[in-house]
Parts: C-alpha cells; sequence; structure tokens
C-alpha cells in the first residue's frame, strides 16, 4: 500500500527515478565521477504553528541518492527519501495528563545538496523538494481522522548537515531542514509581514547511517 501510493503520487517518484537513471546513463560522457548509496534511519519532527512544542514525533527517514563528485573536496547530492513528519504531544499520566495528540504527515522527499569534504567529514547545505503522500490526525479521543483543514501538497525546505565516515562507504549522517514555505496556511492572518503568523512549517532532524558504493 505505501508504494502504490508513492508510486502512483502524480509520477512524482517516477520522474525522480528517471532523473537518476538519465544520469547514470550519460555519466560516461563526462569527467565527473558518480557513486551511488542508500541511507536509511530515523527522524524527529515537529510544526511550528501547531501550539504543540519539542521534537516528540519520531520516524523513518530512508532512501537512494546518487553523488556526483567534482573533486577530491567537493561534491552534489541528490537522493529520494521516504520521510515522516509532523508533531505529538505525549500523554503524562504522573501528573495527571491523559490526552495524547498527534499529526502524521508522510513524504517522498528529494534533497539536491552540496557537499564539502574536511578528512572524514563531510558538509553539506541545500534545498529539497517534498510531495505530500497522506496526512492524519490523532485526536485526543484516540481516533485517527484526516484534516478538515488539510496540509498543502509540497514542502520546500532548506537543508544543512554533516557526514562522518568510518570508511569508504559506510557512514552516518546528521541533518536539519526548515521548511521556507508554509505547509499549512493560516486561515486568518493579522501581520502578514510575520513569517510564522503566516502558517505551519515542518522542522526536522534527521539521523541516517549510510552506505555508499
Amino acid at each position: 500500500m505505501l508504494w502504490r501510493s508513492i508510486l502512483s503520487s502524480k509520477g512524482y517518484l517516477g520522474l525522480s527515478f528517471l532523473l537518476i537513471l538519465t544520469t547514470f546513463s550519460f555519466s560516461g560522457l563526462s569527467q565527473l565521477v558518480f557513486s551511488g548509496g542508500i541511507e536509511v534511519g530515523a527522524s524527529s519532527t515537529q510544526i511550528s504553528g501547531d501550539a504543540l512544542s519539542g521534537f516528540d514525533k519520531v520516524g523513518l527517514s530512508a532512501g537512494p541518492f546518487i553523488r556526483t563528485t567534482f573533486s577530491e573536496k567537493s561534491s552534489a547530492k541528490l537522493g529520494i527519501l521516504y520521510l515522516n513528519k509532523g508533531s505529538k504531544k505525549n500523554a503524562d499520566p504522573d501528573n495527571g495528563d491523559l490526552i495524547t495528540y498527534a499529526i502524521r504527515l508522510n513524504y517522498v522527499e528529494v534533497p539536491i545538496t552540496y557537499s564539502y569534504s574536511i578528512n572524514n567529514i563531510r558538509a553539506e547545505g541545500g534545498l529539497a523538494i517534498a510531495r505530500l503522500l497522506s496526512s492524519s490526525e490523532l485526536g485526543t479521543d484516540g481516533i485517527e481522522r484526516d484534516f478538515v483543514f488539510p496540509f498543502e501538497k509540497m514542502d520546500f525546505s532548506v537543508v544543512l548537515g554533516a557526514s562522518y565516515y568510518f570508511s569508504d562507504n559506510i557512514f552516518v549522517n546528521g541533518r536539519w531542514s526548515q521548511s521556507v514555505i508554509p505547509v499549512r496556511k493560516s486561515p486568518n492572518v493579522v501581520n502578514s509581514a510575520s513569517f510564522y503568523e503566516a502558517g505551519m512549517y515542518n522542522t526536522a532532524f534527521q539521523l541516517m547511517f549510510g552506505y555508499e558504493f
């Protein structure tokens, strides 16, 4: 069901894979060096503007990537990630709070980053575009339901991160991303010049282990 949703998302993932395959097919015509790999890990996220706080929503972050190496230290990376975002309020029975609430957002995300290496550390920064696959709300009554006021289908983010390479192939990556356009617009904007009054924004921290070949 999950992969059917990804593949049917208006050809979004299919076009991304086509881009990767096309890049590989033309790699022999240039002086660039190409490599690929996979990253698997977890995301910890929150949504600015939802009246909750804390990175309590934990989910999956995983997918393949390709890298174009320009020189010994610089490269560019294009990935395709299945990424869980959202926010969550956990119950606190010790203090008499029995209410759990969660916003669950599932995306396929394509981050494009530039990387610069110093010894075993590779710093990265860039942009990401994500397509919303599904969204739901776990209400205070414990029932999961669709949103009456839905989230936007696309999420545009800035990305910063760094990888530490244990060897030529094995690495761990830490990454932060922040939406720059509201993922859910505010129905009532008092101050149009205010960034956060415009709506809700995703913020995500990701920790992934990877293998590059």
